[in-house]
Formats: structure tokens, C-alpha cells, sequence
């Protein structure tokens, strides 16, 4: 568990409250000098131009996040402690320093920059729980080694998926052969990303509660897929296909994502690793994912399909079964997201990148 360090200079500021900035220079000079910004993290509500996730920092400046990082050393941070006043209960915001690992933060697109986003957590005193805000450094550079997850949504019949489409609400999953609805309750465990990072993941193994940035989960599988061998095929233009416990599906619906140059394989019990064997054969068939072990690691660790916001770009394949769906060109990013300015054609030029992954 995290341990607090002392600290001989504490400031509190109620979350929501005054800029660190706005405060008396000799107050703030010793505990942020490693702040550049104070954020708030939230979602745009789709009124106001619904955006992937934001962050709203003093200014109004609103960084564009682009991945999620572990740093396995420890590092300082800080925290946020319950506190109450007038009746009520709320978290005050203390720069006081805290040790974390491992250490995740957010790395954005800041002022023209690549800024890194560290996460000031929820301390109960005895534990950690969550993030309050985030603050830009201005002295620790930007990690950009590690992807998003991508959380999968979880269809009828507890199926993963991320292939998404709707041309109205509610979205539904997209396999090869049909579509299927999608458990509600999914939707509202993803909402959150990345701020709350794997409650999809949580949420598909029947783990309740927010799984945040901050938060270790491990869903290794109980047995049910060693030794299985799922046939890989690759058809141009079209997202990566293999076999699955569900059977043919999008190995992006399938994969959570890569760990040492194996697949992380999201199964009916848990999480397993298979290493991937060439072998073309009829049909496309490019080879096999062959499952070899549970996968016992941190799903943070996980490097997932896409450094982007996600989206689902309409192959053929896709147009056959999702209503709405038009090829060549279409994309689609659901019903809470949204592309930045001049961001089109770079989004769907990169997108294709991610159609064979993760050969």
C-alpha cells in the first residue's frame, strides 16, 4: 500500500476552490514548485460539444489527452484528504506529498507541448481511493511509451467488445457475422475513462466499484482456455478476425491488448496470455493465437490497440451487419465523443493502423 510521507508544510484548498496560482507567492513557492497547473478532470456533457475526456485546468486551457503511463518507480505526488465542515463532508485538497507506485499519469498535448498529467489522489488515511484532480508538471518530462487500454464494452451473453456502431442510441456491438445489445451497466463502468481506468475490464469479470488510474486489478483466467488454439486471419481492408470462446470475432472485440510481445486474450473466466504462431493457411488464416498461461499482471500494464480516441471505422465487413454503417469513409465514435478541430483525416488515416492489430 502507498505510504504517506510527512511533510513540514501543508496547504489546503477546498477541490473547485482558487488556483494554487491566485494564492500568496511565500505560500505556494515551496509546495508546487513542481506544479505548473491545477486540473480538474471531467467529461464534456454532449451539449456543450461532447470531448473524449478533458481536463480543465485554472486557466480554461484544456489539454488533449493522448495516453495513459505507468511508471513502475515510486514517485511523489499528492493527496487529498475527508474532511468536514458546516454540517456537511467533501474532500480538501492538501499539497502535502505522497508516495505512490506504481506511479500512472496522462500525457497531453499542452500549450503546444507534451505535458505530463500526475494524478492528486483520495487518502483515507489508510488507503487510497481514486484520483481528485490532476496537476501539470513542470519538471518531470512526458512518458509517451504506453497506449490506451481501449475498455471493452460487454454485450448479451457477457461477450467483450469495442467494435461499436449506432446511428442512434444505444450503441451496439459489432462481430463479423451480427450484432448484439450491450449491457447498460457497461456503458456507465466506461464513461469514466481514463479517469477510471479499468472498470470496463472489472466490469466484464463481475467486479464491482471504480477501478481508477490508481487502482491494481488482476483477473487472471481459472483454466477454461489453456492450451486452446484460436485460428488469426487477416482480409484487407478489414479488422484482424480469429476464432474466440464465442466464436468468429474481431481479435480487437477478443484482445485486450499486448504484454512482452504476447496477447493479453480476454476469455469467458479471466485474462490469458497467448503467444502468436505463423501459420497461413485457407481462408486468410495468418496463424494462431495459442493460449499458454493465465495472465496474472496488472491490467494497467496492458498496451491496448490505440493511442486514440476510440472509434470504429466502417470496413465492408462491418457495413454487412451495423445499420448506419457506410463504406467506404464512415467512422464512428460514439454517442459521448467527439473530434477535435482538423483532427478527420489523420484520425482515420492512423485508424487503419489499428485494423490489423496486434500482428
Amino acid at each position: 500500500m502507498p505510504q504517506r510521507q510527512r511533510s513540514s508544510s501543508r496547504l489546503i484548498l477546498p477541490l473547485g476552490g482558487p488556483d494554487p496560482a491566485s494564492l500568496p507567492h511565500h505560500k505556494t513557492k515551496r509546495v508546487l514548485g513542481e506544479m505548473y497547473e491545477l486540473c480538474n478532470l471531467f467529461l464534456y456533457d454532449e451539449a456543450a460539444g461532447a470531448g473524449f475526456m478533458a481536463v480543465g485546468c485554472g486557466t480554461g486551457h484544456i489539454p488533449r489527452v493522448l495516453r495513459v503511463v505507468l511508471n513502475y518507480a515510486r514517485c511523489r505526488t499528492y493527496a487529498a484528504l475527508p474532511v468536514r465542515w458546516g454540517g456537511g463532508e467533501g474532500w480538501l485538497l492538501p499539497v502535502v506529498s505522497f508516495s505512490l507506485s506504481p506511479c500512472p499519469h496522462l500525457v497531453a498535448e499542452y500549450k503546444g507541448m507534451l505535458a505530463p498529467l500526475y494524478p492528486v489522489v483520495h487518502f483515507d488515511g489508510f488507503s487510497v481511493d481514486g484520483v481528485a484532480a490532476y496537476y501539470i508538471s513542470r519538471r518531470r518530462p512526458a512518458d509517451v511509451g504506453r497506449r490506451h487500454l481501449w475498455p471493452p464494452v460487454v454485450a448479451k451473453g457477457g461477450r467483450p467488445a469495442r467494435v461499436v456502431w449506432s446511428t442512434r442510441y444505444p450503441d451496439v456491438a459489432v462481430f463479423p457475422d451480427d450484432v448484439a445489445e450491450i449491457d447498460p451497466g457497461s456503458v456507465s463502468a466506461t464513461q469514466y475513462y481514463p479517469v477510471d481506468y479499468a472498470n470496463g475490464v472489472a466490469y466484464l469479470y463481475g467486479l464491482s466499484g471504480g477501478w481508477t488510474l490508481v487502482d491494481e486489478l488482476r483477473v487472471p483466467g481459472r483454466g477454461a482456455h489453456l492450451g486452446e488454439r484460436f485460428a488469426v486471419y487477416a482480409v484487407e481492408g478489414e479488422y484482424l478476425q480469429m476464432e474466440s470462446p464465442w466464436g468468429l470475432d474481431f481479435a480487437v472485440n477478443v484482445v485486450l491488448g499486448t504484454v512482452g510481445g504476447r496477447w493479453v486474450l480476454m476469455g469467458k473466466d479471466g485474462l490469458y496470455l497467448a503467444r502468436f504462431e505463423r501459420a497461413e493457411g485457407p481462408g486468410g488464416r495468418v496463424g494462431y493465437a495459442v493460449v499458454e498461461e493465465p495472465y496474472r499482471g496488472d491490467v494497467r500494464e496492458v498496451e491496448g490497440p490505440s493511442d486514440l480516441p476510440p472509434f470504429v471505422l466502417c470496413t465492408k465487413r462491418v457495413a454487412e451487419v451495423a445499420s448506419g454503417c457506410r463504406f467506404p469513409g464512415g467512422f464512428y465514435m460514439g454517442d459521448n465523443l467527439a473530434l477535435w478541430e482538423d483532427e478527420a483525416g489523420e484520425l482515420v488515416e492512423r485508424g487503419r493502423e489499428v485494423l490489423k492489430w496486434p500482428l
